[in-house]
């Protein structure tokens, strides 16, 4: 099995099965030298509002695009549905949220710059809910791989709602034990941990 911790390339996939998503890549920092990200997003109808996690990007502008299918977003508390040829941006800070508002299958296009290591976090998240090691939403169950992956990806995002300094604190306390109790980004080493 390849290790999740490897670079992302253009064409490759990743799924996050519990909420009905699959993220392709189109272009990834490593191609970009950093400048941007950019990921196709496939959302079934099964991806509701029930798993959107409503987030922020502190460093980051993420701009979507619709390709087919309907989506709703959330952004700093206002709602609004967005169809086929459709964009909405959200500038860092903004706190939002997107999903699926049809009956079929959603397919949108996301750039996210600058790139930071954003292709290795969608890899490493969403391959934990491939084994079963999230919830529907796709984030870790075990608060050692959530401070794990908070602490490796500072900067990245936060939860919504939550102060982030509260959240930074979270994962500086929690990162060193999930390290000392042998867990890692390398998801082949860590199926078989809680």
């Amino acid at each position: 099995m390849t290790s999740w911790s490897a670079v992302a390339r253009s064409g490759d996939s990743v799924e996050c099965r519990p909420a009905g998503q699959t993220i392709r890549f189109l272009e990834t920092g490593e191609e970009t030298d950093g400048e941007y990200v950019r990921v196709e997003i496939t959302l079934e109808p099964r991806s509701t509002r029930s798993h959107a996690v409503k987030h922020v990007h502190p460093k980051q502008t993420e701009t979507i695009a619709v390709q087919s299918g309907a989506m709703a977003i959330e952004k700093n508390g206002n709602r609004a549905t967005l169809y086929p040829g459709e964009d909405v941006t959200f500038e860092p800070g903004d706190a939002h949220a997107f999903w699926n508002a049809g009956d079929e299958a959603l397919t949108i296009e996301v750039t996210l710059s600058p790139a930071m290591q954003t292709d290795l976090f969608m890899r490493f998240a969403f391959g934990l809910s491939q084994v079963g090691k999230t919830t529907r939403s796709g984030i870790p169950l075990n608060p050692l791989r959530l401070g794990l992956l908070m602490d490796a990806f500072e900067g990245h995002l936060y939860l919504a709602g939550l102060p982030i300094p509260i959240q930074r604190f979270g994962a500086t306390v929690l990162a060193p034990l999930a390290r000392a109790a042998g867990y890692s980004l390398d998801l082949d080493e860590g199926y078989s941990r809680g």
